[in-house]
């Protein structure tokens, strides 16, 4: 069996093991950390099989900003999603929002507070 090179893996596969690496956890640690198995982030990070909406999201909860937004849009979730769950965000997030732009941010989602991720685990859900 051939091994796909690091080029030719989907971007999605290549953030789950770059960001395994960076938390210098083993695939069953990782595992353990997102409730499924070791066999299954090995599949995710050979690009074998991609991760299902509920990984996606707990992916995103105990990753750092702008990576949470990248795997909660994996599965599904909008930035509109996070803020029906919690309304108060918006406010928090304007204020987020002007700090960084003054500091030279470039997108929503470098502006919006990764402080939403539990309430993204307990509350949302992928729209239809």
């Amino acid at each position: 069996m051939l091994r796909k090179s690091a080029s030719e893996l989907p971007e999605w596969s290549q953030n789950i093991l770059a960001f395994r690496k960076a938390l210098k956890l083993t695939q069953g640690e990782l595992g353990k950390r997102l409730n499924t198995s070791a066999m299954a982030v090995s599949r995710w990070e050979r690009g074998d099989a991609e991760p299902p909406a509920d990984a996606y999201i707990r992916l995103g909860n105990i990753a750092d900003d702008p990576l949470c937004w990248f795997f909660w849009g994996r599965a599904g979730l909008s930035t509109a999603d996070v803020m029906r769950v919690l309304p108060t965000a918006r406010a928090v997030n304007r204020r987020v929002a002007s700090s960084n732009l003054a500091r030279g941010a470039n997108s929503f989602n470098q502006l919006a507070s990764c402080r939403t991720r539990s309430f993204c685990a307990q509350f949302c859900a992928p729209s239809p």
